[in-house]
This record gives structure tokens, C-alpha cells and sequence, in this order.
């Protein structure tokens, strides 16, 4: 009797399941595993590509661009059927934190774009055991600090870009290991003097951007180890002409952005040695025609950024006779700085962050 029971009851919730739409495909059917050639059709279906190396067309995929596209969080199980995959971009697209278990298996990432994307803190705990990581980049996500305990772990980490993100003073020891790190960006970040001492061990460093951010001269005593960097972009913090001193041992110096900060031409006096200095940008602070002399040697500068100054034609007409091999900008849109850069190259420098 109570086996008849069953039965009727098994039949009565096979008819509900039916009457409220009971999906054609069980889950375990979803979930079945792709091969490689589905999942680049996969790929291709959501208006992204692939790559292979070029010595090898016939080889497995090693990159997945799926960036701009419609992909979801259920689609990343495609990933589970190109587990050589070293390139991955999933930027401007729509991917949370739940869709980055599917990455588990790329042990073999080594770039990874997730900018824009609604990746938070907890989505980071699936990429703590991709160790073979060099780039990362988290730009526009809500990570926090705390976020970035999962990130202790990769140490060949040389590209990390968490600007506009919630990333604050104290989150920044999580990074203090990641010594390999040449380059780190945290444009419009909540950072302080506090949150830069944890940076002094990042010797390695060559581009830095910490624009838009809080500290000050205090904060930049904290970077004078940075003796390696190329290109470093402080515009507008609360730094002033004291400040700048701090800037004198960085001779390697190529890209120094200083605009929008409380600084005057007495101020550059510390530059004077930074003859490796191609792109330099002062627009909107208060340097004068007297505060000029400085950068009168600085032979090497293509861009000099002066819009916004004190500075006037007078003072721009003596200066070009000293630098006749350097286009000075005066007055000119803020936005046309970058048009003015591709003939120089640096490694990723971003003058805006």
C-alpha cells in the first residue's frame, strides 16, 4: 500500500513539475563537459574570440576574449574545456563573483582583465590559487581591502590595477609580498599617508599611479626607496613643494604627472636631476614664469604640460629657446595630453591614474 502511495506521489510531482515549466535539460545535462571545439563556438556565439600561439594554429587555446560581451557568470563553464588558457579578458561585461569558479582550473593564467565587471570581494577567494598570475587588472569593481587577503598568494604578480575600486589604506598589507610588482594603480582610491608605507618594500616598482587619492608630503617620504621607477602619477593629492624633495633619487624617471596639485615653481628644484624625463605634466598648479629655471636642463622632455599655470607666453617663449626639441602646452584640453604621448612607450603607464 504505502510503495502504491509513493508511486502516486512520484506521478503527482512529475505533473506539477510538467504544469510550472520543468526545464527540458536536467542540470547535470547542462553542466556536461564541453570539448574544445563547443567551447569556442561557445565563445564565438557570445561575440568573443580566441587565440592560439601562432607557431602552433593547430595547438590548444591559450587566450579568451570575452570582453564587451553578453557573457554571464553560467557561461564562464566553458572555461573547463580550455584549461590552457594563459590570457583572459572578461572586462565590461556583466560576470560576478560566482562565475569566477570556473577559472579554478586555468592554473595556468597568467593575465586576467576583470575591469568593470561586478566581481567583489568574494569572488576574489577562486583566484588565490591561480599562482602563475602576472596581470591582474580589478579597475572599476567594488573589491575592498579585505578583498585582497586572496591575493597574499600571487607572488608573480608584475601588473595590479585596482583604481576606482574601494580599496583603502589598510587593505594595502595585503600587498606587501607581492614584491615582484612593476606596476600598481590606484586612481581615485580612499588612500591616506597610512596606506602608502606599504608600499616602501615594493622596490621593483616602475609604474605607479596613485592618483587622485588623499596623502601627503608625509606619505611621499614613504616612496623615496621607489629608486626603480619609471613613470609615477601624483595628480591631485594634497602634495606640496616639500613634498617634491622626496622625488630627487628617482632618476629613472620618464612620466612624472603633477598636475592639479598645491605646488609653485620654487618647488622644482628637485627635478633638476631627473634628466630622464620625457613627459612632464604641471598643468593646474600655481608655477610661474620666476619658478622656470629647473626644468631649463631637463633636455630630454618631449611634453610639457604648463595649461592652467601661472606661467605666461613670455615665460613659455624663454623656456622653448632652452627646450626646442620639447612640445610645451599651454591652454590646451586636458583630454589632448594623451593624444600627444603614443611616440613615447611605457609599459603600463596611465597618465590618468
Amino acid at each position: 500500500m504505502a510503495s502504491g502511495q509513493n508511486l502516486r506521489g512520484w506521478f503527482l510531482l512529475v505533473a506539477l513539475a510538467v504544469a510550472v515549466g520543468w526545464p527540458a535539460s536536467p542540470a547535470w545535462a547542462a553542466e556536461k563537459k564541453m570539448s574544445q571545439d563547443e567551447a569556442i563556438a561557445a565563445v564565438e556565439n557570445l561575440g568573443g574570440g580566441v587565440g592560439v600561439y601562432q607557431e602552433d594554429p593547430e595547438g590548444p587555446v591559450v587566450a579568451v576574449y570575452l570582453n564587451a560581451t553578453a557573457v554571464l557568470d553560467r557561461d564562464l563553464r566553458l572555461l573547463q574545456a580550455l584549461p590552457h588558457v594563459r590570457y583572459l579578458t572578461l572586462a565590461d561585461t556583466e560576470v560576478t563573483g560566482a562565475g569566477l569558479k570556473y577559472l579554478r582550473g586555468l592554473t595556468q593564467l597568467e593575465s586576467l582583465d576583470l575591469h568593470r565587471t561586478k566581481v567583489s570581494d568574494a569572488g576574489l577567494e577562486a583566484l588565490a590559487k591561480l599562482t602563475q598570475l602576472r596581470i591582474l587588472n580589478l579597475r572599476n569593481t567594488s573589491i575592498t581591502g579585505a578583498g585582497l587577503k586572496s591575493l597574499r598568494g600571487l607572488t608573480r604578480l608584475q601588473t595590479l590595477d585596482l583604481g576606482w575600486t574601494r580599496v583603502a589604506d589598510a587593505g594595502l598589507e595585503n600587498l606587501e609580498g607581492l614584491t615582484r610588482l612593476q606596476s600598481l594603480s590606484f586612481a581615485f582610491d580612499h588612500l591616506s599617508d597610512a596606506g602608502l608605507k606599504h608600499l616602501r618594500g615594493l622596490t621593483q616598482l616602475k609604474t605607479l599611479g596613485l592618483g587622485y587619492n588623499s596623502f601627503t608630503d608625509a606619505g611621499l617620504e614613504d616612496l623615496r626607496g621607489l629608486k626603480d621607477l619609471e613613470a609615477l602619477n601624483l595628480r591631485h593629492t594634497k602634495i606640496t613643494d616639500q613634498g617634491l624633495k622626496n622625488l630627487q633619487g628617482m632618476t629613472h624617471l620618464v612620466a612624472l604627472n603633477l598636475r592639479l596639485n598645491a605646488i609653485t615653481g620654487a618647488g622644482l628644484e628637485p627635478l633638476k636631476g631627473l634628466n630622464s624625463l620625457k613627459i612632464l605634466d604641471l598643468g593646474g598648479t600655481q608655477v610661474a614664469d620666476a619658478g622656470l629655471e629647473p626644468l631649463q636642463g631637463l633636455t630630454n622632455l618631449q611634453v610639457l604640460d604648463l595649461s592652467r599655470t601661472k606661467v605666461s607666453a613670455k615665460g613659455v617663449k624663454e623656456l622653448q629657446k632652452a627646450l626646442p626639441n620639447t612640445h610645451i602646452l599651454t591652454g590646451v584640453p586636458v583630454r589632448l595630453f594623451g593624444d600627444l604621448m603614443p611616440p613615447v612607450r611605457f609599459r603600463g603607464l596611465r597618465m590618468d591614474g
